[in-house]
C-alpha cells in the first residue's frame, strides 16, 4: 500500500437457504465460516460468518482491501474442508475489489448445489442436486442403494435403484413440498430433505 491511498471492507452474504432446507446446514448447531487469500486459507484469523436477522444469509466484513485486489476464497461449515463448498478440489471464488466502500457480495452457498449430508454412522454420504428440485433430483455417491422419496405424511411417492454413477429421479408429477429422502445400500442408511418447487 502506498502512502495516502484508502483501504475498503468487503461484506461477504451467503445464502445457506438451500443447505438448511436440505439439512445439511443446522443453524442451531453449525456455523458458516471461509478461508481464502484473505486469511491464509484458514490459518489466520478465522471468519466466522453471522445470520443476524435469521433469513439464512449469514454476513462478515473484512477490512483492509485496496481496490484492484484479487480475492480468492471458499465458505465451509464447521470450519471443514469436508463440508466445504465445491468439496474435492473444486474451484474457489474470485473477487476483484473496487473502489465501493463497503463491496458487497451475494453467494449462494456451493452454487446452490446441496453438499454432501452424511448418514448418522459417518462412513457414508451421497450428494443430491438441485435442491430446491422442480424436474428432477440427481445424486452422486448413491452406486448401489435403494432411493426412497417420502411425504411429510410418510407415504412413499417414488422410488429408484441406484446404478453405477450419477443416478436421477423425476419429481415433475408431486406437488411442491418438503420431502425425505432415504438411501438404503448395505444395511446402512442416510437421509435428507428435499423441497419440491414447480
Amino acid at each position: 500500500m502506498t502512502p495516502g491511498q484508502s483501504t475498503v471492507s468487503i461484506q461477504f452474504n451467503c445464502d445457506m437457504t438451500i443447505q438448511i432446507d436440505g439439512g445439511a446446514f443446522d443453524p442451531e448447531a453449525d456455523f458458516l465460516d471461509m478461508a481464502g487469500t484473505l486469511n491464509n486459507w484458514g490459518s489466520g484469523d478465522a471468519i466466522v460468518l453471522a445470520d443476524e436477522d435469521g433469513d439464512g444469509t449469514y454476513t462478515a466484513t473484512v477490512a483492509g482491501f485496496i481496490p484492484g485486489d484479487a480475492v480468492s476464497y471458499k465458505y465451509r461449515i464447521n470450519g471443514n474442508w469436508d463440508t466445504s463448498e465445491f468439496p474435492n478440489g473444486g474451484p474457489n471464488r474470485d473477487y476483484t475489489v473496487t473502489g465501493a466502500n463497503p463491496n458487497v457480495v451475494n453467494d449462494v452457498y456451493n452454487g446452490g448445489n446441496l453438499v454432501s449430508v452424511a448418514s448418522a454412522s459417518g462412513e457414508w454420504a451421497f450428494s443430491m442436486f438441485p435442491n430446491p428440485a422442480w424436474e428432477r433430483v440427481s445424486f452422486e455417491g448413491a452406486e448401489g442403494a435403494t432411493i426412497e422419496l417420502f411425504n411429510l405424511l410418510g407415504q412413499r411417492v417414488a422410488a429408484l435403484d441406484a446404478t453405477q454413477g450419477q443416478n436421477s429421479l423425476s419429481v415433475e408429477g408431486l406437488p411442491n413440498g418438503t420431502y425425505l429422502v432415504r438411501l438404503t445400500r448395505d444395511g446402512q442408511q442416510a437421509t435428507a430433505r428435499l423441497v419440491v418447487v414447480h
